[in-house]
């Protein structure tokens, strides 16, 4: 079994703009390995590198950091051999995604740019016909 741990190196948030248009197009772009990672026999190191940019440019953040995964050594010796054919572990790949969102949200919003929510719209409620009342 596998213990993956995240880590951040590097934070660069810049604000872009002061206004804020209706519609704002995001372009997130992850990078992992972004570097040759450190291998170990019951572990390996991997940087990554994301990005998030917007058209019209209003904001941009860099994210830099490592995942470390720490495992037995059989399944570090599978990492790598995937490695080797340029297959990055889906596990990694939605790990390091998850987090980078939720930290690029935060960096989001310290900038003045909340994520944006759907709204939820709730079903009418039929009205009851005169003279009867709901119990």
């Amino acid at each position: 079994m596998r213990n993956i741990t995240l880590r951040v190196d590097y934070i660069h948030a810049e604000r872009l703009s002061e206004t804020k248009p209706e519609h704002v197009d995001v372009q997130v772009q992850l990078s992992i390995p972004s570097r040759e990672p450190k291998w170990e026999a019951r572990s390996v190191e991997i940087p990554y590198t994301a990005t998030v940019n917007t058209s019209p440019p209003i904001f941009s953040i860099t994210v830099k950091g490592r995942a470390l995964i720490e495992g037995p050594e059989e399944e570090i010796a599978k990492l790598r051999e995937e490695f080797s054919r340029k297959k990055v572990a889906m596990g990694i790949v939605q790990a390091v995604t998850s987090f980078i969102l939720f930290e690029v949200a935060l960096l989001a919003r310290e900038l003045g740019f909340p994520p944006t929510i759907p709204s939820i719209s709730l079903p009418k409620r039929e009205r009851p016909p005169p003279g009867m009342a709901p119990v």
